[in-house]
């Protein structure tokens, strides 16, 4: 096997060894006394013992128990337990999961990548992501070839499945990265560099595989080297002030002589067109002046059920978001006979 980015180093025969010491499979087993966190959980409603088990994974079920303390938020105590394993579990232990994004199992020809492609190009919500980081982990991936990779998620390991795939992708990307940075040079706006719905030479006429991971990709590559890349000063002014919903609900009702029920009904008009991030917008402002009222509510209701429809394959943290927004949870579903 080979962990990519622990000190490993293989003899003649095949056999890992971890760089300075004999053996890397060693460790150094530590005890652990559980009184102190039994008497804890007698003691404290807000002590819990959680369970998750199975967790099912190619090799094995995989449990994870732990001890957490609602009120601080804290884990007291966690523990994975492995009814098969073929090794890896051994060695990465008591060690940074960063160390092994890679797991590679050359005898099955299985690569576990985990969320090294997950398609944000780091959290959506903070400062981070390293697009060039992602073009080189293909490198790896492409070199080791694998016949079956196997992401954190189901959806990535049905979208991004193939060593031969991922080559392309990264082509299509690096085309991207260029096209985007010289956007910027010139003064676009975020939303004229979307608007220009970029498509690499030959993508349509290439492998089919490759088209929806680069749509699926597009949009999050292009925000995240925008908001690398530009100040908060931009091209088209924004940032220089600072309106909000109530300040656009003032020209739309006080200097536009709009009502709630003309607004209602203009959004409507948008969202049969198509136009669902517009009508929502529209439907945000007109809730910041006449509150969340029942006409405007029903409008949000649909515009949102929309989004989550166009999203649902393709970006869970806009589900997520969207379906936050009035309250819609996704029951889980029935278990097959």
């Amino acid at each position: 096997m080979c962990f990519q980015n622990l000190p490993i180093e293989f003899d003649a025969d095949g056999t890992p060894r971890l760089i300075g010491s004999p053996d890397a499979f060693g460790y150094t087993p530590v005890e652990i006394d559980r009184s102190q966190i039994e008497e804890l959980v007698k003691r404290n409603a807000h002590v819990r013992d959680v369970d998750i088990d199975p967790v099912t994974r190619v090799a094995g079920a995989l449990a994870f128990h732990a001890v957490v303390d609602l009120q601080q938020r804290r884990v007291r105590e966690a523990n994975s337990v492995a009814s098969l394993f073929r090794g890896y579990e051994v060695i990465l232990k008591g060690r940074d999961p960063r160390d092994a994004m890679f797991i590679y199992l050359p005898d099955l020809g299985v690569l576990f990548v985990g969320d090294f492609i997950m398609p944000y190009i780091g959290a959506p919500f903070v400062v981070e992501g390293d697009l060039q980081g992602l073009l080189d982990a293909i490198d790896v991936v492409v070199e080791k070839n694998p016949r079956y990779m196997l992401h954190g998620h189901e959806p990535l390991t049905r979208n991004f499945s193939s060593p031969d795939m991922l080559a392309q992708l990264k082509t299509n990307l690096s085309w991207l990265r260029d096209q985007v940075l010289n956007a910027i040079r010139r003064g676009d706006t975020r939303a004229e560099i979307h608007q220009a719905n970029l498509i690499p030479p030959g993508l349509l006429s290439g492998r089919p595989d490759a088209l929806l991971p680069y749509l699926i990709l597009r949009e999050h590559v292009i925000d995240r080297l925008y908001h690398q890349n530009v100040g908060y000063w931009q091209a088209d002014l924004e940032g220089l002030d600072h309106l909000g919903d109530s300040d656009r609900a003032e020209l739309l009702v006080d200097y536009l002589g709009l009502s709630e029920k003309q607004l209602v009904k203009a959004a409507e008009k948008i969202a049969a067109d198509g136009k669902y991030e517009l009508a929502a917008s529209l439907l945000e402002s007109a809730s910041a002046r006449f509150g969340r009222t029942e006409a405007i509510a029903k409008a949000e209701r649909l515009v949102y059920l929309k989004l989550m429809e166009k999203y649902q394959n393709t970006d869970p943290f806009k589900y997520i978001l969207y379906s936050a927004k009035i309250g819609e949870q996704t029951p889980a579903m029935a278990a097959s006979e």
